[in-house]
């Protein structure tokens, strides 16, 4: 590893270790029970509710309902999503690496709420995409942690190196563009969403009006904030289809949920009606269906 890149990560880990959006905020579209259905919905084939329902299901089905035996997942945070799998028998034993320390504390804190010390085994530390090592893996798991990656093609070609025969590789993850620089096309359709809104949504309690105009973050702000933010996102699905040919890929949208809602989502209460979700979702599934999305489930064995 670089200088530079020992550098990149050096600051990531300081923002992880402090960053953190209240839970029950209702900031973030997976808060929301309605789009979380609705994703898990196309990940699966059927509406389920928990954020990890989605994954559960479809790798229970693609493991023909047997538990695997050894995971990895990088880029673990605090876990959540690979304690779920671990007490739901998709995984039996994870190694979960992960740059933050303050992350991985918070993460064995709960580990042990749950019994599952004996079943994990944590690296504080990035893997070491430069050395496969040993083919150890029944399953590789990656969940919103790629777009993290400084080099994607590289992470997932290391994927491919640690899995064992016949194993699975699984990947449920943001896919936008590098630094959310988002094409022009993305914007007016998330721009049209937001004029088509009832305009109390714009109005956000501290009085300031939400522009109804959907534009690009300034790329020097998340870098510095954390430079490995969707460092190489874009690369992702040409990387994946690369590396795992005959893969199924299956985008899982959010022009709607994540772009267009974006400061908006917290201000829709059940007075505005279980159908404005319904509208705008399938607002979004079209828009994921011409080829734009931000997110997408990939797996392949």
């Amino acid at each position: 590893m670089s200088k530079t890149q020992a550098s990149v990560l050096e600051t990531a880990a300081a923002h992880w270790s402090t960053h953190a959006v209240p839970s029950g905020s209702g900031r973030n579209w997976w808060e929301h029970e309605p789009i979380v259905r609705y994703v898990n919905r196309r990940i699966c084939g059927y509406p389920v509710g928990g954020i990890v329902a989605g994954d559960v299901a479809l790798l229970k089905y693609l493991l023909k309902n047997t538990t695997a035996d050894r995971g990895v997942s990088v880029g673990c945070g605090v876990a959540t999503k690979e304690m779920v799998l671990l007490r739901r028998d998709v995984v039996h034993h994870f190694d979960l690496y992960e740059i933050s320390e303050a992350r991985i504390e918070q993460a064995a804190a709960a580990a042990a709420k749950w019994n599952l010390e004996d079943r994990i085994t944590w690296h504080n530390e990035p893997a070491d995409f430069e050395s496969a090592g040993e083919t150890a893996y029944d399953v590789v798991y990656w969940n919103k942690a790629l777009h993290h990656m400084l080099d994607t093609q590289q992470a997932l070609a290391w994927s491919r190196e640690v899995l064992k025969p016949g194993g699975l590789i699984y990947m449920n993850d943001f896919v936008g563009p590098d630094r959310m620089q988002w094409p022009d096309e993305m914007l007016r359709a998330a721009t049209r969403v937001r004029e088509a809104l009832p305009p109390h949504l714009l109005k956000l309690p501290e009085g300031r009006q939400v522009p109804t105009t959907v534009t690009r973050p300034d790329p020097d702000d998340l870098i510095a904030m954390d430079p490995t933010e969707c460092a190489d996102s874009a690369a992702i699905i040409p990387a994946f289809n690369d590396l795992f040919p005959g893969a199924t890929i299956r985008p899982t949208g959010g022009v709607v949920y994540h772009l267009a809602l974006k400061d908006i989502l917290e201000r829709i209460t059940p007075a505005d009606g279980a159908e404005l979700f319904e509208l705008l979702l399938l607002v979004d599934q079209l828009h994921s269906k011409a080829g734009m999305t931000h997110y997408a489930v990939a797996y392949n064995r």
